[in-house]
C-alpha cells in the first residue's frame, strides 16, 4: 500500500515572514527590555513566555547610549523568577510600549529576571 501526498511548492514571490528567535542566556547578566509576559499551556504543563528585545549599548568617550533591538526574542521558562515577572506584569495597569528594562541570566536555580 502506498499513500500519496500532495506537495505544494512555496510561493517564491511571497515576502519573507520573520520568525521569533529564542533568547539564549549565559551566566553573565544581559540587559533586555521586556515587552509582554504571558502564561502559556504546553504538553508538559504551564510556562511563562517572555517576549523581549536585547538592549544595544553604545559607549563613546563621554556619551552613553542604549536602545532596544528591533528583533523580538522569546524566552519560555518555568523558573520562580519568571512567575514573579508574570505576576508583576499582570498587576501593572500600564506597561510601557517600549517595555521595561530587566537584567536576565541563567542561575543555578533557573532563569533570573531583575529590574534594571
Amino acid at each position: 500500500m502506498s499513500t500519496s501526498k500532495e506537495l505544494t511548492k512555496p510561493d517564491a514571490l511571497k515576502p519573507l515572514v520573520k520568525r521569533a528567535k529564542y533568547l539564549t542566556l549565559s551566566e553573565e547578566p544581559e540587559l533586555v527590555t521586556v515587552d509582554i509576559v504571558e502564561e502559556i499551556k504546553t504538553d508538559d504543563g504551564q510556562r511563562v513566555r517572555i517576549t523581549c528585545r536585547r538592549v544595544i549599548i553604545k559607549k563613546d568617550l563621554d556619551t552613553f547610549e542604549y536602545s532596544a533591538d528591533k528583533e523580538v526574542q522569546i524566552k519560555d521558562s518555568n523558573s520562580t523568577s519568571s512567575w514573579y515577572l508574570l505576576s508583576d506584569f499582570k498587576k501593572t495597569s500600564h506597561w510601557p510600549v517600549g517595555g521595561i528594562y530587566y537584567w536576565v541570566w541563567k542561575a543555578s536555580d533557573g532563569i533570573r529576571w531583575e529590574t534594571a
